[in-house]
């Protein structure tokens, strides 16, 4: 038994006694520190994605484009470069659509689109663009002309549309006859180019000058009868009816377009011109 306890009392056995306890405390307070740097770099990073996404939304909350008359592609490409939310609205008739399309249906169509955006609570509803491309473009038109939709929509972007249904029917049958056929003849009318004169909101037209569906003079047309006091017409050397938005510098443009308007803008109208309703 003594010889136990001189042995446990010796300095060599006490020494390496207390190392092995700083091992273990040391062991103990390295494996806190590292469980509390992971949780503190973790915290941290959740924080920083969470105020990324956060600030994210809050980017693309500057701006809301309702898109009638879409493509895929030119969608995605408006997400990432003109940092915004995007309502694609598909007609009656078209995609998944129940219905059958009609010129009054789409109008309707449009006009329940930007009802349902001001619904929502969750949007800015005072930077509302309404993006029409070809067919699309009519529509929009008809949307902008509307007295309630004057204080709604922020401005109008219109791609590679028509004048008129009559005027594309002439240019297709290659005869002037049609020119002179009363209006009540076509089902659709689509009457572009007298509406436009009621558009009063901030307006760019985009023209793809190699355009050989719709002939670029009739963005042309409708750049001058639009009696926005506000309104820029961007034309695209390359630009095909379906493939403008490929060509370079395309979003760019529609950038400093949005840029200068916010910049610079002018006054909202309470109310238009002239009015064209039921032709």
């Amino acid at each position: 038994m003594s010889f136990r306890i001189r042995l446990a009392r010796s300095r060599p056995i006490r020494l390496l006694g207390n190392v092995a306890m700083k091992c273990w405390a040391f062991s103990g307070a390295y494996i806190l520190l590292c469980f509390f740097l992971y949780w503190l770099y973790g915290g941290i990073l959740a924080f920083v994605l969470l105020f990324s996404i956060l600030l994210e939304k809050e980017q693309r909350m500057n701006y809301l484009c309702m898109y009638l008359r879409f493509r895929l592609q030119n969608i995605v490409g408006l997400y990432h470069n003109i940092q915004c939310n995007i309502l694609m609205l598909e007609y009656r008739g078209y995609g998944l659509s129940q219905g059958t399309p009609s010129e009054e249906g789409l109008y309707m169509d449009a006009r329940t689109g930007i009802d349902y955006l001001f619904s929502r609570t969750d949007i800015n509803t005072n930077e509302i663009i309404v993006f029409g491309r070809s067919l699309g473009g009519a529509v929009a038109i008809d949307l902008a002309t509307k007295e309630e939709n004057l204080q709604r929509i922020r401005c109008l972007i219109l791609e590679n549309t028509f004048t008129s249904i009559p005027d594309m029917a002439a240019l297709f049958v290659g005869s002037k006859f049609l020119q002179y056929l009363p209006l009540f003849v076509y089902k659709n009318k689509y009457l572009s180019i007298l509406k436009v004169r009621s558009v009063t909101v901030p307006t760019l037209f985009i023209s793809g000058l190699a355009d050989t569906l719709v002939p670029p003079r009739m963005m042309q047309d409708l750049y001058k009868n639009c009696r926005s006091t506000y309104k820029r017409i961007l034309p695209i050397v390359d630009g095909t009816h379906n493939e403008t938005w490929c060509q370079q510098n395309y979003y760019q443009n529609i950038n400093a377009f949005l840029t200068e308007l916010r910049e610079n803008p002018p006054p909202r109208v309470t109310s238009s011109h002239w009015q064209i309703d039921n032709i």
